[in-house]
């Protein structure tokens, strides 16, 4: 695929075409014995059919592409990610309409170049970092 410049309408027509994608049998049949038994499909499973997405979209799956896309599509306005299921489906499970002021962040977190840790180890190493502030951004999916 040629290099192509990802912008809102180009990642709405990627997105939809991954939601096609994740209903599709291959994709179900992947992840189907997972939820069955209670368990978390794997990330590559995501990875996979995201990439797929984009090549079938006439993108390049290149990290710089894949991140372009992922940012976008994070920051779309909610009438935008009602109409995709499975992003809808993840803002109304992660409840964003919870008040995170004044409350307590605990538990695991993956650093951007994967490495698991606790919030709190993190945080503790801000701390002694000298960091007076820090900035968390947590998110489900793209």
């Amino acid at each position: 695929p040629e290099s192509m410049r990802m912008n809102r309408e180009r990642a709405l027509e990627v997105v939809r075409r991954e939601a096609a994608l994740r209903r599709g049998s291959e994709y179900l049949a992947k992840t189907r014995p997972y939820v069955q038994k209670g368990m978390v499909t794997p990330v590559r499973f995501d990875r996979e059919v995201q990439a797929q997405a984009l090549r079938e979209s006439g993108f390049r799956d290149d990290d710089v592409t894949t991140k372009a896309y992922q940012t976008i599509v994070s920051s779309l306005p909610d009438s935008d990610r009602k109409t995709v299921f499975f992003l809808d489906a993840n803002d109304r499970f992660y409840h964003p309409d919870v008040e995170p002021v004044g409350g307590r962040l605990a538990g695991p977190v993956v650093g951007l170049n994967g490495a698991g840790d606790t919030i709190e180890s993190w945080l503790a190493r801000a701390r002694a970092e000298g960091f007076r502030q820090v900035l968390v951004m947590a998110s489900t999916s793209t």
